[in-house]
Parts: structure tokens; C-alpha cells; sequence
């Protein structure tokens, strides 16, 4: 079979079977039995999603689940893009602030996955699902636009929306049960917190000296799986061991003295 050059595939070599561009005129795929898309062990769940820029080309960007990935980098299941790599107009996944284009993580409903949009120009932008493997029927795929609070079950139909010129690295992500975003976030601007997952160790910067309680940390489900009283209460910095916590989706609350609250989600992924 002989491709014309506006329907020529372009496939990366990477262990992820992760990217490719396209011409976005191809139809919509769906079904597990899709053709030309590696088909998971049962195991495994697969969503692949097509975002289009202008009706004229597609960025591809495969999520994979499985228990035995983690937080961290998985080899062979993981691909990430160098930043002089990414074009005008793209899009990718943001996993620590880097940029990928698959990424592999242990299902769970209350996940949120930020999808990042570059656009060096006003773009029309459709975001779609390519291929779907071994998800339930009833388990949506939410696109959720956080600026306008809005939610698109990508797998009824597709998401399409007009951008201004901008870097989107805050306002998109995938998410699979809009009640995990009930769970609070209050920030703070004279508290900053940084989970260092390459040294297991979590740091919550207090710049200007503001009275400090405690502080505790909540798994997902809203259990209280840490707390610490400080004496000190008005250090700089403060840091905590997280080498004893399992991978996951943390909260982070910190209590000060003036009874303010600051709530905070955190990602730890204990490097093996």
C-alpha cells in the first residue's frame, strides 16, 4: 500500500510505542480490537489520546496502568521528550515539570494526570481518545478545563476549544471521578512546599517566618497517616522523611498559629 505524503505516519522508536504525528483528518478510534495498536495483556489498562492543532496535524500521547508501575520513571513503559525537541504547537504530559509523551502509572479513580498545551499562535485544539484497552464501560475519561471548571467525558465525545498563544501547563488535566476534586487545596504565598522524591524527603519552605503549628498528611482515601507537632515553629524551611510512605497521592496540611490553613497535594514516589 502506497501512503500519500499528508497521510504519512512518523513512529519514534521508543520501548513505550509512544508518538507519532498525523495527519488528524483519520477516523476516530475506540475499540480494544483497533488495528495497528499493540494490543495490552488483560492485566494492563490503555487510553491513547489524539490532540489536533488546527484540523492539520495530531500529537499522540499514550497512558498506561499497571501494579507494578510506580511514581517514578519506568523503563520500558515511560518516554519523555527534550525540551528542544517539542514544537510550536504540541502538547504533552507533565510528570515533575517534564515534559513525556508516555506515561505508565497504578490505576486509581482518584488520579490526576495534567496535560500540558504549548501554542506559539491562536489555535483551534481538539483533544480525542485514539484507542481505549481494558477499561470498564462505566469508568469515564474526564478532560478537565480547571480554568473553567467544565469536564468532558472523552470517551462520549470529543473536546474541542480555541487558545490564545500561550504555554498551558496549569489548566487541562485527565481525570477519571470528578469527587476527588472536592478534596480542598489552599495556598498560601508565603509557603511553598517541594517533594524531593530523589532523596525521599519532603520540604515545606517558609520564607517569612510564619508561626507553624504542625503539620499532617492524608492519603487519598482522607486517612491521617502522619502528623508532627513543631516546637520550632518558625523556622525557614522544614523537612520530613517520606522514605516509609508507600507511592501515591498525598495531602499535605499545615496548621499555623493563627489558625490559617494550608492544604497542599503532594506526589511521593519513593525511588527504588
Amino acid at each position: 500500500v502506497k501512503a500519500k505524503n499528508d497521510h504519512r505516519i512518523f513512529i519514534k522508536e521508543t520501548h513505550a510505542d509512544s508518538e507519532f504525528f498525523k495527519s488528524s483528518n483519520t477516523k476516530k478510534k475506540t475499540s480494544k480490537k483497533t488495528k495497528g495498536f499493540f494490543k495490552v495483556p488483560s492485566d494492563y489498562k490503555r487510553f491513547r489520546l489524539n490532540i489536533d492543532f488546527n484540523n492539520s496535524y495530531t500529537r499522540q500521547l499514550v497512558e498506561t496502568f499497571h501494579n507494578s508501575t510506580t511514581f517514578g520513571f519506568d523503563y520500558g513503559m515511560e518516554s519523555n521528550i527534550h525540551q528542544d525537541d517539542i514544537l510550536a504547537l504540541d502538547a504533552h504530559w507533565l510528570v515533575d515539570g517534564k515534559p513525556y509523551l508516555a506515561e505508565a502509572l497504578p490505576f486509581d479513580g482518584s488520579l490526576r494526570i495534567p496535560l500540558a498545551i504549548k501554542l506559539n499562535k491562536e489555535s483551534q485544539i481538539r483533544i480525542r481518545i485514539a484507542d481505549i484497552q481494558n477499561f470498564e464501560n462505566g469508568q469515564p475519561i474526564y478532560l478537565h478545563d480547571i480554568e473553567n471548571n467544565t469536564f468532558v467525558n472523552l470517551k462520549a465525545q470529543d473536546f474541542n476549544i480555541n487558545l490564545e498563544a500561550n504555554n498551558y501547563n496549569d489548566r487541562f488535566e485527565i481525570v477519571f471521578d470528578k469527587n476527588t476534586l472536592n478534596i480542598p487545596e489552599t495556598n498560601l504565598d508565603n509557603l511553598k512546599v517541594f517533594q524531593n522524591n530523589s532523596i525521599s524527603e519532603l520540604e515545606i519552605s517558609n520564607p517569612n517566618s510564619l508561626n507553624v503549628k504542625g503539620f499532617s498528611l492524608f492519603d487519598i482515601a482522607g486517612k491521617e497517616v502522619e502528623k508532627k507537632r513543631l516546637h520550632n515553629n518558625s523556622k525557614k524551611v522544614y523537612t520530613y522523611s517520606t522514605k516509609l510512605l508507600s507511592d501515591g497521592v498525598y495531602i499535605l496540611q499545615v496548621n499555623l498559629d493563627d489558625n490559617q490553613v494550608f492544604k497542599k497535594k503532594v506526589i511521593i514516589a519513593n525511588k527504588k
